[in-house]
């Protein structure tokens, strides 16, 4: 996994270095983007976050992007009346259709790109 790098939202530049040379860029924390009763002072606006990844995919780095929640909170389950482990599907899918994602390329980010780098394929 030497080539596996998780990366905040924050830098772009930071990115698409880590991008440049081949390893994966896993963005996290889509879930607090969405939360309705959960929030933190750093995060980003959610137009930032599916913008980059639009823009990642569009320039070429799709087989190298990652996605997580960070589902850390108990107060970010449904169970507590958020998004739960929905978030990602449900709230972040639908902004990147919007910015020209098809749901050939989620499946991509969402199934091949970890099944190839969890077995190093």
């Amino acid at each position: 996994l030497a080539d596996y790098l998780l990366i905040l939202w924050k830098k772009e530049s930071h990115s698409i270095f880590i991008l440049e040379k081949g390893s994966y860029v896993q963005f996290d924390y889509i879930a607090f983007y969405f939360a309705e009763h959960h929030r933190v002072g750093w995060q980003m606006p959610k137009s930032a976050m599916e913008r980059l990844t639009a823009d990642l995919v569009r320039s070429g780095y799709l087989k190298q992007l990652l996605l997580s929640h960070n589902l850390c909170h108990r107060n970010l389950l449904k169970i507590r009346g958020d998004r739960g482990l929905t978030a990602i599907v449900e709230c972040f899918f639908p902004l990147l259709r919007e910015r020209g994602i098809g749901d050939d390329e989620i499946r991509e980010i969402t199934e091949m790109n970890p099944a190839r780098m969890l077995t190093g394929g």
